[in-house]
Formats: structure tokens, sequence, C-alpha cells
């Protein structure tokens, strides 16, 4: 998975026209129109699909067409992490905000693979997206914001003596926690563990 990332990111982007990104979005996020090295080639679920070099996906959009976009698209990336489907990169939480989907396409652009390597191996494997706040309490690295437990959609994660504990059973994997937590994204040699 990393190396067909990594070989993504070698594409020369020089700024002329023919070595823009094709990037589809479905349902289409307006921030992405803001980068010149992006060409919106797909964003409505009624157009043909084009080839796209990248296509951001609402994890919400059907099955079928996930499987006819993932054939015309050579980077998937999924809109959420609730997914039933296995993107190359998956952006985590509930609702991705623009915020967050603007520090991804910044990264594409720069060729920040450091930035990604927890988004792609989020998509490889679902269980790390709730193992990272173990991982963080484990390397006392928690700092007991009680972020997680607040951001958490199903109330699965409740602070006992200003550390988070988990209730596995309610986890659905969205990954907000992950998102949330200051430490999380500092674990190198977790992430590089799950490569």
């Amino acid at each position: 998975m990393l190396s067909k990332i990594s070989e993504f990111l070698n594409k020369d982007l020089n700024g002329s026209s023919e070595n823009v990104l094709k990037v589809g979005c479905v349902p289409y996020r307006k921030v992405l129109s803001n980068f010149s090295e992006f060409d919106i080639v797909y964003n409505d679920i009624n157009m043909d699909i084009p080839k796209m070099d990248i296509c951001f996906v609402d994890n919400t959009i059907s099955k079928d067409l996930i499987l006819d976009i993932s054939e015309n698209a050579d980077i998937l990336i999924s809109l959420g992490s609730c997914i039933a489907f296995k993107p190359d990169i998956t952006i985590p939480g509930v609702s991705v905000s623009d915020e967050f989907l603007n520090s991804v396409a910044v990264s594409l652009i720069d060729d920040n693979l450091e930035y990604l390597k927890p988004l792609i191996v989020m998509s490889k494997e679902n269980d790390f997206r709730t193992k990272t706040i173990l991982i963080t309490v484990n390397n006392e690295l928690c700092t007991g914001c009680s972020g997680c437990a607040f951001i958490c959609p199903q109330e699965a994660i409740e602070m006992h003596n200003t550390r988070p504990e988990l209730d596995f059973s309610m986890c659905v994997h969205c990954g907000c926690c992950f998102v949330i937590c200051p430490k999380a994204w500092i674990l190198h040699e977790e992430v590089e563990a799950w490569c």
C-alpha cells in the first residue's frame, strides 16, 4: 500500500495543464476547487465515471458505485472511516471537516508521506483506530484532556482517573478519538509496525 501511495506522490506536478491531477469528489466538496493542481473531473454520481488520479468518496455511497469508481481512480480516499470498502487512504471521523480535507490535499500535493502514513494505516486496519487510544495511554502519552470521550459518537469512551477507558462492544471504529487525540499522531513506531 505504501509503495502505491509513494509512486503516486512521485508524479510530477510542474504546473503545466497536462500534469494537473484529475480528481473526483462525491459528494462534491468546494474546498478542493481551491487547488490549482486539481482538475475536478467527477463530482456527481449521475455522471459517467471518468479516469481519475484521485477520488474522494463519502462512505455513504453504495458499494456498487464504489467498485465502479475504484476501477477508474488510481487512489481512492474515504471521507469518513465507518466504511464497508477498502480505500487507499481513510480520512477518519464521522463527518470530515474541510480543514482536514484541506490538510490531506496539501499533503498529496507536497508529497508528505509522513502525514499520510497514519491515514494509510487506518485504511488497512480498522483496529488501529481503536488501539491508538490504548497505545497512547500505555505509553504514558495521554494528557487526560478527555477529548476522546467528549467526541465519541457512541459514548464508548469514559474517563476514569483522568484516563480513557474504551467499551469495545460499543465502538464502531469511526476514528474520531484518533483525530482529536493530541498525541495520537506522534506514534511513529506503532504506525511503522502496522505498515
